[in-house]
């Protein structure tokens, strides 16, 4: 039957790398789906990052326009996520040498992708959830830069390390000392707060 809509198991959805190549060659409809696959999970690496929302918002916006004004230097050999995340981190860290000094406040809930498969949790469990979260953020918020990126790479991202390394443009092994430093300090900051 001609003219009939393809099922969606036939519809291809373009990979990042497809998008981005076809945006370098003037396709300006095929940055707004990366703009929309990436808008989120930007948004939130600044944001706990910063622990500002409007800071966030404002180098979010600037990370896009950035991305779409240097979409014609993408190298179609490398994925896109580490690309995009090497821009937001460069306005990253104009931005922690602007304020010179480390965000007084993250975000204060861990990301629990097994609580589907969980039982509901009591009250008083919501609670010591939450206040164990805070303890791990104070922790977080005194690591350096260095280390805070990874861990926020890595743990709320679900980066590779080799696709962090390509972020911070530092070799994969920089990567896992960092998270390994980072995991250390934290582990240290509980046993201190009495959370094992």
């Amino acid at each position: 039957m001609s003219g009939a809509e393809p099922e969606a198991s036939e519809v291809e959805i373009d990979t990042d790398e497809q998008l981005a190549e076809r945006a370098k060659s003037g396709d300006h409809d095929a940055f707004e789906p990366l703009v929309a696959r990436y808008a989120k999970p930007v948004l939130n690496f600044f944001y706990r990052s910063l622990g500002d929302l409007e800071q966030a918002e404002e180098l979010f916006q600037q990370t896009f326009v950035t991305a779409w004004g240097k979409i014609i230097t993408f190298d179609s050999e490398r994925r896109f996520k580490p690309w995009l995340y090497g821009i937001a981190m460069n306005h990253l860290r104009n931005k922690w040498r602007e304020i010179k000094k480390l965000p007084k406040q993250l975000i204060d809930e861990i990301p629990d992708k097994d609580r589907r498969r969980r039982p509901p949790k009591r009250p008083d469990d919501e609670v010591a959830d939450r206040e164990a979260a805070q303890v791990i953020w104070e922790g977080v918020r005194d690591l350096s830069d260095e280390q805070r990126t990874v861990f926020i790479l890595r743990i709320y991202h679900g980066m590779t390390y080799r696709e962090i390394s390509d972020v911070l443009e530092c070799p994969e092994g920089t990567a896992k000392s960092r998270m390994h430093f980072a995991a250390e300090a934290i582990r240290k900051h509980l046993r201190k707060k009495g959370i094992s």
